[in-house]
């Protein structure tokens, strides 16, 4: 049961549920927060201008806590203010690319070495399910649910680091990935994922955390983030 629930909270991460009206203004904002952060990932692209008043509709909330998030991801760098037009999300270039990724490796080796040394089984054994479950959804050719269960691998080591400052760090640098992969590296078949050998090299993660080996563990995750960002970089310069 406990696999379970948490299986199912990293999957629907970005998803807010809040109770109780002591704390609803404070889980409003940071609901609208994560609302924000998923609706950029799906719907918008570089350069797309996001209007509160079209969030309040979509979201079912008023502007305020809308517009602090809008704020609080203006201050992280994922969003660009322009005054009395409203906020938009910057265009994509190659140094800002390589300064993210670079830093998205860091944190992201960083939480796998400590992972992978305190050799937790049950986080093998989450880890374990995300890999089958990944495998079924190629089967099924469920393409959408392959990519959410990849972003909650990587989310998922990074959480069990127990790290609050990694964490908080990592999830911004990990946003603005996002927006680059999506963007660029979009899977559209098996083929695709199977091409950029995302499963295979999870799994290759996995084999070498079950050995205990930080070493090759941190190793491979670094190589994985580094073909992501080498092939992002093939497609920017198709451009």
């Amino acid at each position: 049961m406990k696999m379970y629930s948490l299986l199912k909270n990293v999957y629907e991460y970005g998803k807010y549920a809040f109770m109780g009206n002591v704390k609803e203004k404070l889980n409003a904002e940071e609901r609208a927060y994560r609302l924000l952060t998923e609706t950029i990932k799906q719907s918008y692209k570089p350069g797309d201008f996001i209007l509160e008043s079209t969030l309040a509709v979509d979201f079912g909330m008023s502007r305020t806590p809308i517009s602090i998030a809008l704020n609080r991801l203006v201050s992280e760098g994922i969003l660009k203010k322009v005054p009395k037009k409203g906020s938009y999300i910057p265009l994509l270039e190659h140094d800002d690319a390589y300064n993210v990724f670079s830093i998205r490796k860091l944190l992201e080796v960083e939480a796998l070495r400590i992972v992978t040394e305190r050799n937790d089984y049950y986080v093998l054994s989450v880890i374990n399910r995300m890999l089958e479950d990944s495998v079924m959804a190629l089967r099924y050719d469920n393409i959408k649910k392959f990519v959410e269960i990849d972003e909650a691998f990587h989310l998922f080591i990074v959480k069990m680091a127990y790290n609050t400052y990694l964490l908080e760090a990592w999830k911004r640098i990990f946003l603005r990935c996002n927006i680059y992969t999506r963007y660029y590296n979009s899977y559209q078949s098996c083929e695709d994922v199977q091409e950029n050998m995302v499963l295979s090299d999870h799994q290759d993660i996995y084999y070498a955390m079950q050995n205990g080996d930080a070493k090759q563990a941190t190793f491979l995750l670094g190589k994985h983030i580094d073909k992501v960002y080498e092939d992002l970089c093939r497609k920017m310069k198709l451009e």
